[in-house]
């Protein structure tokens, strides 16, 4: 019996379960009676009679609540609790299973794990999909900004070769300069788009890193080295990492307060925890560094 078809409720299972009881009389007045961590077995109507037809042969491949209508028809007692006669709603929502056929114990609070276990590995996977596809944009801009950037060199080489000696060093030390800055800077524009997701990729690396489940952190270790491998690319092309510790002094030119604090930990302009991390372009600040700051 494959998983799916084991989370299907069957006769002689034995249920844990929390129980709803409402009921709606004419003036549309609620009475709710509530049961917590009752147990029963399947097909000895523990309940009242017609109520285990309800149950079996509900799924429960997901963690939710099962409700259903019923007649009662004269007063009557359901877990020593008094119920009088009348049209009901009973809300089931299941805790636990033991099946008959195998005596396993399904657990639906890890059902619910389960789900937003996988619901995680997919969004690392998309960041993942996201931050690949930016990385082969990036190379592809780079190489056309290469082709056109050597185009305009020769060019710009064929047209000094014509000029005195005296403008040809003028014009070969403007090209130098020229040179340099559209060197230095020609990928701002990708970097200042490709570090959104990538810092989105590490924050969600970070919290993986702390999960409880040892699957998921396994998991994350991969990302955490693609992470690592990204930055340390960017690296060599110009972009650092700025990631004041505490007890730094305040620079409004690469930090931003967001907020001043009172603290007698640390003297005053001293950094008491970083928000977020910033970045630069060589000396250029791309995006800085969010901090709180001691009055």
């Amino acid at each position: 019996m494959n998983e799916k078809n084991n989370k299907i409720i069957e006769k002689k299972d034995i249920l844990t379960f929390d129980l709803k009881i409402k009921k709606l009389d004419q003036e549309n007045q609620e009475k709710i009676i509530k049961f917590k961590n009752k147990t029963i077995t399947l097909g000895k109507e523990e309940v009242l009679p017609g109520i285990d037809e309800n149950i079996v042969g509900i799924d429960l491949s997901e963690d939710k609540i099962f409700e259903f209508n019923f007649e009662i028809n004269e007063e009557t007692n359901i877990f020593e609790e008094k119920i009088e006669s009348g049209s009901y709603v009973f809300s089931f929502k299941v805790r636990d299973i033991i099946k008959h056929n195998s005596r396993e114990k399904i657990d639906m609070s890890k059902i619910k794990s389960e789900q937003n276990d996988k619901q995680k590995i997919k969004e690392l996977e998309e960041i993942k999909e996201n931050l690949l596809s930016k990385i082969e944009k990036l190379e592809l801009e780079k190489q056309l900004e290469e082709q056109v950037f050597k185009a305009k060199a020769e060019e710009m080489a064929k047209n000094a070769a014509t000029k005195v000696e005296i403008l040809k060093e003028e014009i070969k030390n403007k090209a130098k300069e020229d040179v340099d800055y559209k060197t230095k800077f020609a990928t701002q524009k990708l970097v200042d788009d490709l570090l959104s997701p990538l810092n989105n990729l590490y924050v969600a690396v970070e919290a993986g890193e702390k999960a409880n489940d040892p699957n998921v952190a396994a998991y994350v270790k991969g990302f955490k080295m693609l992470t690592s491998q990204i930055f340390n690319t960017l690296e060599m092309n110009g972009v650092s990492i700025i990631e004041p510790k505490e007890g730094d002094e305040f620079n409004p030119e690469i930090h931003h307060a967001q907020e001043v604090v009172e603290d007698q930990r640390f003297k005053k302009d001293q950094i008491t925890k970083l928000i977020s991390r910033g970045y630069k372009l060589h000396d250029r600040v791309l995006k800085p560094a969010i901090v709180i700051v001691v009055k």
